[in-house]
């Protein structure tokens, strides 16, 4: 960057313009960056600067600051692949329209990617280019293998988890590597939802509900930021294989929604009432016949006896003093005083002296 500002200091011979183009701009140190500012701020009139980046985050701020910015979007694939075509027919290769869109797929909407991409292709096969020669030269996985994925879930067959995994181990292949393309591969089968084609994955879509294909991305996506931080990234991806698999025998809420909804509005069968049949009657029993009873002769009434007088009750009872004829001592009349007194209380009774 130093050497840059003393020779912008210079002016052009016979342009009117130097442009100065820097690529991947991110990448320049701290001390480039303050050391560029200074003529940033003071820009030469003959000089222009563009600066390119894929992460302009890292840009410091000072620097965006002064700058002009223009958004460059991503190239479509449909873009790519027909410039990619075009490559390939001028040099007279022969490549199929899968392997093309295998390629423009892993550009992500790069033009120097997808051509850099194809360079390497091309110089490593000499024959007529398929998609599976494309997804072995980038060290891809085949995407027949998603499809034995889609039909194997529908059969039943859950061994083909461990079959894809021991593909993989052998093989070599980057476990994200098959995580994009599986993901890739459910999100085509989403989008035929609303978007009905020609290709595999439109017949795919009869195989899975939107609520399925959903569930499953959801778990694609959480099973790639976790299973390079997983004990056995092995058995992280047989269980999520066999999870997709048992998706296809897991009655989903929306069918339970919808069958708890027609027995609700569907009435219930009334029951028809069969005919009674009689009930058979037992055979009537003679009743028996009433023996004679013995006549015996009739004792005589028992004769009332004549009432005898209620004795009053002792409450009411008085006890008479009868004067004696003779007299008594004191003493004597006191003794029989306190007689009287006591049997009184204890009859109840009450003494009266006459």
């Amino acid at each position: 960057v130093r050497r840059l500002n003393e020779v912008l200091s210079y002016g052009t011979s016979k342009e009117t313009y130097r442009v100065i183009l820097i690529d991947e701009v991110h990448m320049l140190t701290k001390e480039a960056f303050n050391a560029l500012l200074k003529t940033l701020e003071e820009p030469p009139a003959a000089v222009k600067f563009f600066f390119a980046t894929t992460e302009p985050s890292k840009v410091l701020p000072t620097i965006l600051s002064r700058c002009q910015r223009f958004q460059l979007s991503a190239i479509a694939e449909d873009a790519l692949t027909n410039k990619l075509q075009t490559i390939a027919s001028d040099l007279k290769r022969d490549i199929t329209p899968e392997g093309l869109t295998l390629l423009a797929k892993r550009a992500e909407g790069g033009l120097r990617d997808a051509e850099s991409l194809l360079d390497q292709v091309l110089a490593f096969h000499d024959g007529p280019i398929t998609e599976e020669t494309v997804a072995a030269i980038l060290g891809l996985v085949p995407s027949d293998l998603y499809f034995r994925l889609d039909q194997a879930g529908k059969t039943g067959d859950f061994k083909i988890a461990f079959e894809i995994s021991e593909q993989l181990f052998r093989e070599g292949k980057e476990l994200n590597a098959f995580l994009d393309g599986l993901i890739d591969h459910f999100r085509a089968i989403l989008k035929c939802y609303w978007s009905p084609n020609t290709s595999r994955h439109n017949t795919s879509k009869d195989l899975y509900t939107q609520s399925q294909c959903l569930d499953i991305l959801e778990d694609l996506v959480k099973t790639q930021s976790n299973i390079r931080h997983a004990p056995s990234p092995r058995f992280a991806l047989e269980a999520l294989l066999l999870r997709i698999l048992r998706s296809h025998h897991k009655i989903s809420l929306d069918q339970i929604v919808h069958k708890l909804h027609n027995l609700q509005s569907t009435p219930a069968p009334t029951p028809q009432a069969k005919p009674s049949s009689p009930t058979p009657q037992p055979p009537p029993t003679p009743a028996p016949q009433p023996k004679p009873a013995a006549q015996t002769p009739s004792a005589p009434a028992p004769q009332p006896k004549p009432l005898s007088p209620t004795p009053p009750s002792p409450s009411e009872t008085p006890f008479a003093i009868s004067p004696s004829t003779q007299p008594r001592s004191k003493e004597e009349q006191s003794r029989l005083d306190t007689l009287f007194q006591f049997a009184a209380a204890e009859l109840n009774g009450s003494v009266e002296k006459k």
